[in-house]
């Protein structure tokens, strides 16, 4: 049994902060921001210094689906970030909104167009129930 007197927040920051590996450093990305606001300026001089490297080397952990988790804000350079944001990372963002438009028009009823999926489908009824849990978690938190 795993027992731990941590927060949540100390845990994701420091996963952070122990990591010398830079792919490990940046699952940061993978948790909600608010676990790391508190570490948010050094998580930001860090990316901002190894985003060249990065875009030079392109180490297999740096793909699309990576970048896309990258917040605008973070990058300081709009030539680094409009390196970071080519039309594979743009295509994963993409998927990502229509994803979430779909699962937001399944619970609000409404036809998101004429290729909008079925709501009786039961994939698509599993989807309107996982967005439902989501939002009850998020309120929760």
């Amino acid at each position: 049994t795993f027992f731990s007197l941590k927060t949540g927040n100390q845990y994701t920051q420091e996963l952070f902060l122990k990591h010398t590996e830079d792919g490990l450093k940046f699952n940061i990305f993978g948790f909600n921001r608010n676990k790391w606001e508190a570490i948010e300026p050094q998580v930001k001089e860090w990316l901002n210094e190894k985003l060249p490297v990065w875009l030079e080397q392109q180490p297999d952990w740096f793909n699309a689906v990576a970048k896309a988790t990258i917040p605008d804000d973070m990058v300081t350079s709009p030539a680094l970030l409009n390196e970071i944001r080519g039309e594979d990372v743009l295509a994963v963002l993409s998927s990502r909104r229509d994803s979430i438009v779909t699962l937001l028009d399944l619970d609000s009823g409404r036809d998101s167009g004429s290729n909008a999926p079925d709501p009786s489908d039961p994939i698509m009824r599993r989807r309107k129930s996982l967005a439902q849990e989501a939002r009850e978690a998020l309120r929760d938190e």
